[in-house]
Parts: C-alpha cells; structure tokens; sequence
C-alpha cells in the first residue's frame, strides 16, 4: 500500500506541470491570433503572456472565476476554446487604446454658430416672409463664380430663419444644414450679420467627403436695387471667396 501511494505521488508530479504548460500554451495560441501578442507559444509563463491577457480581459470587460493569471490558465483555456472563443476572438481582434483630452467641459457645448450680436444694428422692423437667397463661390485665381447652394428664408424683425435649402457640392453636405446651423440677422442697412455653415469644395462620386467649415459674415456687402435685395461676401480660405446673394419680395 506504500508503495502505491509513493507511485500515484510521482505520476500526479509528472504530470501537473505538463499539464499547466499546455494550459498556457492554449491560452498564448489563442492570444497570438488576436491583436494581443503573448510572446512566443511555447508554454510557458512569462510578463509579456501575462501582460496580453491582462489587457484582453480589459477590453472585454470581463472576470473569469479564480482569476486570469498563470494557476488559472485551465478555466481562461476552457472559456477561449468553448462556445464563446469565436465570438471573443472576434472582440479582441483589435486593440483599443483609451485615450484622454484635456478638453474644457464649456468647449464640448461650443457652437460653431454662435455669435455676439450685442453690437449690431438689427433692422428690428424688417419682416419679409418669403426671400430667395444663393450662397456662391468665387474663385481667386480664376474668373469662376459657383453656385454653392440656393433655398429660400423669412426675415422676423431682422431674424434670420432658413427654411428650405439644396446643397451643391455633394459630399456630406444635407439641406437640413442650412436649416439648423444658420445664425444669421438682417442689419437696417441690409447686410447679413452671423455665422452659417459653409462647404468649401464640390465632390464629384468617388472621392473622399470633406467636412464643412464655419464662416463669419460680413467681410463686405453689395447693395442691391431694393432693400433688403444685395449680396453679403464672406472669408472662406486663402483661395476662394463666399457670399449670400438675397432677394426679398
């Protein structure tokens, strides 16, 4: 009966260590398939196998009972080759690296429309509920004006509100932009005061979309034949010119 017991001894001796090798050896075949290298696969227990299964675990934002680390790899081998392996081999396929901006809370809320009208004579008596207007280009180096987009606004005691617009440049632009993201008044000598959105470039199909910028007016006004008809121009870049072209029935 002693002698039984001093063989079993050294059976279980040979073969818990190869056992936990090929344990980890499981877990690191796994984990070189994914975006979170473990070293070499050869079994055995290092920082860098330890430090991939770490941060996998972090990203899947996920426990495994009795830990991840090395006198646990049996259960982290049990889950990467059972029913959920696919889907996790999946969520580990790349690597996601949090990042922090030192971004004021007030700059996150900022609007890019946005603009101090304290100083500007609005024409608190304008009302007009139907005007034309046509945003245009104007290019520096070339004797080309573009029409950018067209729509039609109404003008309440000088208050500007865009009501239909056609964008057409393309690219990201959609009409409800012009909608949303127009802050605009009518001065008493007819001028457009505020800021809008603003799209710089057409984009044929095909070529890669391009934000839009946002633009301050007046840089200089044109009057036209009757108030408040005239055409506003605004800075766009180092290269071309914008305006609104108006006209109020």
């Amino acid at each position: 009966m002693r002698l039984l017991v001093v063989s079993l001894v050294v059976v279980i001796a040979w073969f818990a260590p190869d056992q936990a090798r090929a344990d980890v050896r499981c877990v690191q075949a796994f984990l070189a398939e994914t975006a979170f290298d473990p070293g070499p696969v050869d079994g055995l227990w290092g920082r860098k196998t330890g430090d991939a299964l770490t941060s996998a675990f972090a990203q899947l934002d996920r426990e495994v009972e009795g830990g991840i680390g090395r006198n646990n790899t049996d259960a982290v081998c049990a889950l990467f080759s059972g029913p959920e392996g696919s889907e996790i081999a999946d969520l580990l396929a790349l690597r996601i690296y949090p990042i922090s901006l030192d971004i004021d809370g007030d700059d996150l809320l900022a609007d890019p429309t946005a603009f101090d009208f304290s100083k500007v004579k609005v024409a608190e008596d304008a009302n007009f509920g139907f005007c034309s207007f046509t945003i245009k280009r104007y290019l520096f180096s070339e004797d080309v004006t573009d029409d950018i987009a067209t729509g039609t606004l109404s003008i309440d005691n000088g208050w500007v509100s865009v009501t239909t617009a056609r964008w057409r440049t393309g690219g990201f632009a959609q009409p409800e932009q012009l909608v949303e993201q127009t802050n605009l008044a009518l001065t008493t000598d007819g001028k457009l005061v505020g800021r809008m959105i603003y799209y710089e470039r057409f984009i044929p199909e095909g070529e890669v979309f391009e934000p839009p910028i946002y633009v301050t007016l007046p840089a200089r006004h044109e009057k036209g034949p009757t108030y408040p008809a005239g055409e506003t121009f605004f800075h766009a870049n180092g290269w071309s010119e914008g305006s609104i072209r108006l006209f109020c029935r």
